[in-house]
């Protein structure tokens, strides 16, 4: 544990503070489990999570994870926190509500327009709107390459905006 600490601490990380936490810790009893015939008595196993705000330090750090392994840090990458490497989670969405509906309001008022000008008609105001979901997809989408793993992502919103046409 000290190994790993002292690790993400050299990538600039926090490692006694709020951007490295111990998640989980278990203890077994290497003789209670079969197969382990040439190990100590016990397996600890210790799970750090971090969280940081700071991408491009957790991702050099990622990247130098074979170091531990060479300093004989046992490392293994559980189903229950992904594929293996970082997981960026995308916490903005909020920053961009308004000018993404602002943005999609306009879009349909320009769509509109073209189609009151096609018709020969005069637009009327809207006669109903709906905000549908927020999605955030992956920058690229690639067999094997998860949203989760992509720093940089899409975000899409669908909106129906209903407006009348007059003649």
């Amino acid at each position: 544990m000290q190994q790993v600490r002292a690790f993400l601490t050299a990538q600039g990380l926090d490692s006694t503070g709020t951007e490295v936490s111990l998640q989980e810790f278990s203890v077994q009893d290497a003789r209670t489990v079969g197969g382990y015939q040439n190990t100590g008595r016990y397996i600890i196993r210790q799970t750090l999570v971090v969280r940081s705000t700071r991408v491009d330090l957790v991702q050099t750090a990622s990247q130098r994870v074979p170091d531990l392994v060479r300093n004989g840090v046992v490392l293994s990458s559980g189903q229950e926190y992904g594929g293996g490497g970082p997981t960026c989670v995308f916490t903005k969405l909020n920053d961009l509500k308004n000018p993404m509906i602002a943005e999609a309001t306009s879009r349909a008022r320009e769509s509109a327009l073209q189609f009151a000008r096609d018709s020969k008609s005069t637009l009327s105001g809207i006669r109903s709107a709906n905000q549908g979901v927020f999605e955030i997809l992956p920058r690229d989408q690639a067999m094997g390459i998860s949203e989760e793993s992509q720093v940089t992502k899409r975000v899409r919103v669908v909106t129906t905006v209903v407006y009348g046409l007059a003649n």
